[in-house]
């Protein structure tokens, strides 16, 4: 009867042993699967996070694109603002005037002679030779009025001084007329850009640098300063 119990506690022993390790591998396996779910919970949450904060650069980079794109397209409406009606009809009647050879208010041309002027004006205020110019200049100050002339005492360029053009600046003009054909300072201080408003007529517009207002501008006839006999090539502008 002994002999035979001792193979069977034997027996009972090594399945007691058994079913232990079976139970201490199942808790490993169940220790180790809870920490893998818990790193793939921290990934998900730290990608989360970043994707979180990828989205919020993004939001933050585009809404910065868009105030700059706003600026720029404010920028470009005060840049391209549109003249004031009386600004407007100012230009449109100093352009079709220039077409004619003529400037606003009058109905003296280029090419005539200076003398038709003074019969209807009567004796200019003043008269000067201005070299740089390339010519004689008759001033009708009480008129606002000047006129250029060559040996030949015709009209090469009338000079409007009108007072309502002080109401124009720079913008306006280059707002109207394009981009200027000629353009320079002079050492008094005065911007003047110009035109070419038909093949023979040409117009400048003349600014003070200190406001950019306009003082007065001028049609000139360049070809009929063209002096041969002198060799002088006259005046472009």
């Amino acid at each position: 009867m002994k002999k035979l119990l001792v193979p069977v506690l034997v027996i009972i022993i090594f399945a007691l042993l058994f079913v232990g390790c079976t139970n201490s591998s199942n808790s490993s396996s169940d220790s180790s699967v809870e920490i893998i779910n818990s790193n793939q919970q921290n990934s998900n949450s730290n990608n989360n996070n970043s994707s979180n904060n990828d989205t919020k650069k993004s939001d933050s980079n585009n809404a910065s694109h868009k105030d700059n794109k706003d600026n720029n397209v404010s920028n470009n409406k005060n840049t391209n603002k549109k003249l004031d009606n009386k600004a407007e009809k100012l230009l449109k009647d100093i352009k079709e005037k220039a077409v004619k050879g003529e400037i606003i208010d009058y109905d003296f041309k280029l090419g005539d002679s200076i003398y038709d002027v003074i019969d209807k004006l009567g004796k200019p205020s003043s008269e000067n030779y201005v070299a740089e110019a390339k010519g004689n200049y008759f001033n009708f100050d009480s008129y606002n009025l000047s006129f250029g002339c060559n040996k030949g005492d015709q009209i090469f360029e009338i000079r409007s001084l009108n007072k309502d053009l002080k109401s124009l600046d720079l913008n306006n003009v280059e707002n109207f007329f394009g981009k200027p054909d000629y353009t320079v300072t002079t050492k008094s201080k005065e911007k003047i850009i110009g035109y070419k408003i038909t093949k023979d007529f040409k117009i400048l517009f003349v600014f003070n640098t200190s406001t950019y207002k306009l003082d007065h501008y001028s049609v000139l006839y360049p070809s009929i300063t063209h002096n041969s006999m002198a060799g002088d090539n006259g005046r472009e502008w």
